[in-house]
């Protein structure tokens, strides 16, 4: 009886050290979160840049390809191949992500102080609205990062369309370390504001 027990015993030791070997063997690399930022260091002390409006303007709806849908961080490896990354992800929605960061980025650019994200509310009285549809955000695997998106600024009252733009921005990251390309994602999106802002300087509304 005492050798049984004994037997069992060893048995069980050497079934906790392998199942502790395997859990060691499995711990992987730890989750990192990343968000997009405002580049206000980036804007020029042009007396063009200080400019200010002081119409209110809506941003979005912004609409992303269903692939971009996701949390974790895509690498296009090639034309048709894309990489996941399950250890480098968005902190939140990449749509509501680029949503906050263009207001936030438009308000530093024109000036006005009444720049609304979608969906706007009933207070949000808004003069005109920008339409962002974006086709392609995402970085290759030596760290370009592209930014291919359409665009319209449409005014509130009846729909007249002011403006409408196609923009491909291509941006080289320092490495292709995860926050080298987040930082130079946020630069590829704060160049679109700035093509959005120098727009909505140009627009005569009456």
């Amino acid at each position: 009886m005492t050798i049984r027990i004994t037997q069992w015993l060893m048995i069980s030791l050497f079934l906790s050290v392998v199942t502790a070997c395997m859990n060691l063997g499995n711990h992987g690399p730890d989750t990192r979160f990343y968000l997009l930022a405002s580049n206000p260091d980036s804007i020029l002390s042009s007396e063009e840049t200080k400019k200010e409006i002081t119409l209110s303007i809506g941003v979005g709806p912004i609409t992303f390809p269903l692939y971009l849908d996701r949390p974790q961080m895509l690498t296009r490896m090639e034309d048709n191949e894309l990489r996941v990354d399950e250890f480098n992800q968005w902190a939140e929605p990449l749509k509501a992500n680029v949503t906050r960061v263009m207001v936030e980025n438009l308000f530093l650019l024109t000036g006005s102080e009444k720049i609304y994200p979608h969906p706007l509310k009933r207070s949000d009285q808004v003069n005109m609205r920008i339409f962002l549809h974006v086709l392609q955000f995402e970085a290759d695997a030596v760290g370009y990062v592209t930014l291919r998106s359409t665009w319209r600024i449409v005014a509130s009252d009846g729909g007249r369309l002011l403006a409408e733009k196609q923009s491909n921005i291509v941006k080289q990251a320092k490495g292709k370390a995860a926050a080298q390309v987040v930082e130079t994602m946020s630069k590829a999106l704060f160049e679109l504001s700035q093509e959005i802002a120098g727009e909505l300087m140009n627009i005569d509304y009456d």
